[in-house]
């Protein structure tokens, strides 16, 4: 089990893996708004599914909630998101606050990739948002470079395709008439075009670190993000 502890009030995360260890680390919170979020910790395990790495665990963390604050929630996106992804809530959860005024947050399954925010709800239904954060930040380096390095990989779709990143390159190996759109979240068209043999488009020229490609084969059309290296 691998643990990763931030206090927002000292500054400093503590990482407990074989060994433990310290690393320099802030995050900032919605100050101005009132919400305080500390000693965020994600307990997590890596696994193999399916030949690829993930990860799953406990996230903790409380909230000390201002005095007119009445409720809190707890609002997160699905799992395995990368840079570029819309953050749209997937799920939400209503927490006690205690005499304290301190609300106890406790968050099973969580996998890599996920974002979370804080609300604060006071009387006539007025909300004040925290930022989003991402358990990606709880992660150890070593760790959360394997997971999104085999993200940006694609597996096969079918039998005669497959399309992969390697380096500078967008690999596409293919034995049947495929339509396919490559580009950038910027807006800029890397390739547009028909392949019906193994091809190596350059994107090199990407203006973002995700690209987008649309593909077309017997007639069903796939969307996948790749995050480059």
């Amino acid at each position: 089990m691998k643990s990763f502890l931030i206090s927002f009030s000292i500054i400093f995360a503590t990482s407990a893996l074989t060994a433990s260890t310290m690393m320099e680390g802030q995050l900032s919170t919605d100050d101005e708004n009132g919400i305080e979020i500390k000693d965020v910790e994600y307990d997590y395990n890596m696994f193999s599914d399916g030949g690829r790495m993930d990860c799953t665990g406990l996230l903790q963390f409380y909230i000390i909630v201002p005095p007119e604050g009445q409720r809190v929630l707890v609002y997160r996106t699905r799992k395995h998101l990368i840079e570029g992804d819309r953050l749209y809530p997937f799920a939400v959860s209503e927490w006690d606050i205690d005499s304290n005024r301190i609300a106890h947050v406790s968050l099973k399954n969580i996998s890599w990739g996920t974002y979370f925010k804080v609300c604060v709800l006071y009387d006539n239904d007025i909300r004040v948002y925290s930022s989003f954060y991402c358990v990606n930040s709880y992660i150890d380096k070593d760790d959360l470079n394997l997971l999104l390095n085999q993200a940006s990989v694609k597996s096969t779709v079918s039998g005669l395709f497959s399309i992969k990143v390697l380096d500078k390159d967008l690999v596409i190996d293919t034995y049947e008439t495929v339509n396919l759109a490559v580009v950038d979240l910027h807006g800029n068209i890397l390739f547009s075009g028909n392949l019906s043999k193994p091809t190596t488009i350059p994107i090199d020229k990407a203006a973002s670190s995700v690209i987008i490609t649309r593909y077309t084969i017997n007639g069903k059309t796939t969307t996948n993000k790749f995050l480059l290296k």
